[in-house]
């Protein structure tokens, strides 16, 4: 007798950060995650901080998170205050450069501040975060419930967000796989996005059955003869 399997939206989620904390442990040694919401210029109220006690609590590894708010000061403190240990920032020296991201990066002053008031935070016992914590119900609906969910903002992002096999170079039929051929890439916007990553080893050296352009995520369709 077969039982129905029914994943709901957060438990898939988890089982892609799962997955992609053993490939990243594998490739880099590294053992903590950056908690990140895929939109830029979110909503403070979708910041849903908790997640990082759920990651820690689930993985038993340290994470931080990956801040791009315009507030130097705001999120890395309540994100330290709940137990981060790792703070992701862009910096610039002024952000009128140009470029994507000088306009949200911190500029040296801006980054002074932030150690500072982080460094305060690290001193705080139990008692003191918590109060600093529950201090207005503007910092609680940033706190939100610590369910990871794909947020309203980062609907339309996160299918071409997830990273995926890419061929970099125009591909013969009959041409084996490379690491000269084929990367690990993001999808962004505009590209339909390919094979999981954690497949990269197994199609290395596999011969591929139909011409592929450069820049299109590779599918089992380009390896498999039907």
């Amino acid at each position: 007798m077969k039982l129905p399997l029914k994943e709901n939206k957060q438990e898939i989620l988890f089982m892609e950060i799962a997955s992609r904390l053993v490939m990243q442990f594998a490739e880099c040694n590294e053992d903590e995650a950056l908690y990140f919401i895929i939109d830029l210029m979110r909503k403070m109220e979708e910041y849903n901080l908790k997640v990082i006690e759920t990651l820690k609590r689930i993985f038993q590894i340290p994470v931080g998170i990956s801040d791009h708010s315009l507030d130097p000061v705001l999120i890395p403190k309540l994100a330290v205050a709940i137990g981060a240990s790792v703070i992701e920032k862009h910096f610039t020296l002024s952000k009128k450069l140009s470029g994507p991201d000088h306009s949200f990066a911190l500029e040296p002053d801006e980054l002074r501040l932030m150690v500072k008031e982080i460094r305060k935070v690290e001193k705080w016992n139990e008692k003191q975060r918590k109060r600093f914590l529950n201090s207005t119900p503007f910092y609680k609906k940033i706190l939100g419930t610590g369910q990871k969910i794909v947020t309203p903002s980062e609907k339309e992002l996160y299918p071409g967000d997830k990273r995926s096999i890419f061929v970099i170079k125009n591909v013969k039929k009959g041409e084996r796989l490379n690491k000269k051929n084929i990367a690990v890439l993001r999808a962004e916007r505009h590209l339909k996005p390919g094979i999981h990553p954690r497949y990269f080893n197994l199609i290395l050296g596999k011969k591929i059955v139909k011409p592929i352009k450069k820049y299109v995520g590779l599918q089992w369709s380009h390896l498999l003869v039907k």
